[in-house]
């Protein structure tokens, strides 16, 4: 009852923030990355919250995947794992490049502002070879190829 009670103000509070937060930090962390890139000023603080944001992120997923009363959630969406897995590690990528390009700007050195703008280029197109890579090996959904063979060869057969 307890528990139940628990997953259910967790799924109601958390989850909406979560998916909130979830879309909103890689568009947040790029472009950040990118005003410091054109104006040449960082942020103040250490990673000026975006790193502590994708945490927090993090943390929240990791709790609803942790117990099984919070993960009632995704019997009820199906389709949020999904969303907020690939969310997640999108906000992790953006948020470790605009955390690098925000360390390499606080110095006026021109050659460090340039490896930083460089780092940032790198770390997004790493993020889109991650993704790319990840989700050809693990397709959310069949490719319809696959279906369109197992249809032929069912027809083949008869």
């Amino acid at each position: 009852m307890l528990g139940s009670i628990v997953g259910s103000v967790y799924s109601l509070v958390c989850m909406p923030l979560a998916a909130l937060l979830a879309i909103a930090l890689p568009f947040l962390a790029i472009s950040n990355g990118k005003d410091v890139i054109v104006n040449g000023y960082s942020f103040p603080g250490p990673s000026n919250g975006n790193l502590d944001a994708a945490w927090v992120l993090c943390m929240i997923f990791y709790i609803s995947l942790r117990f099984k009363s919070t993960r009632k959630f995704y019997a009820v969406f199906p389709s949020m794992y999904q969303i907020l897995k690939m969310l997640t590690i999108s906000g992790l990528f953006t948020s470790v490049a605009m955390t690098a390009v925000n360390l390499a700007f606080k110095q006026a050195s021109s050659v460090r502002r340039t490896a930083g703008s460089v780092l940032f280029i790198g770390v997004l197109v790493l993020w889109r070879v991650f993704m790319s890579v990840y989700y050809t090996r693990k397709p959310v959904v069949p490719f319809m190829e696959e279906k369109q063979e197992e249809l032929k060869r069912a027809g083949q057969e008869r």
